[in-house]
């Protein structure tokens, strides 16, 4: 699975356009998308914060550390965002 494929699953998950995910702005309907995006780029695909950053607009690494530990958050404690694990679990079975 390619970074590409992984943005372009997440953001038809969540019916936007790939360029909305990287470059939309932090209302919760682009941030969420984009920080499971990167999430499963960190976790599943083992790229470094600073290029999960700049593939995903251009952002700093600290934001996508924040994002890799909520969206984590969300893993261990699936109620707390059943969607989210929803499309983390999809990405997943799309690996397989």
């Amino acid at each position: 699975m390619t970074p590409q494929q992984i943005i372009n699953d997440v953001a038809r998950y969540y019916g936007i356009t790939p360029d909305e995910l990287i470059h939309g702005d932090r209302h919760r309907a682009f941030a969420d998308p984009r920080h499971i995006a990167a999430y499963c780029l960190h976790v599943r695909l083992g790229l470094c914060y600073s290029t999960i950053g700049r593939m995903l607009g251009g952002r700093c690494h600290a934001t996508i550390i924040y994002a890799c530990h909520k969206v984590g958050s969300w893993v261990r404690l699936p109620q707390l965002n059943r969607n989210a694990v929803n499309c983390i679990n999809h990405i997943n079975n799309l690996q397989k």
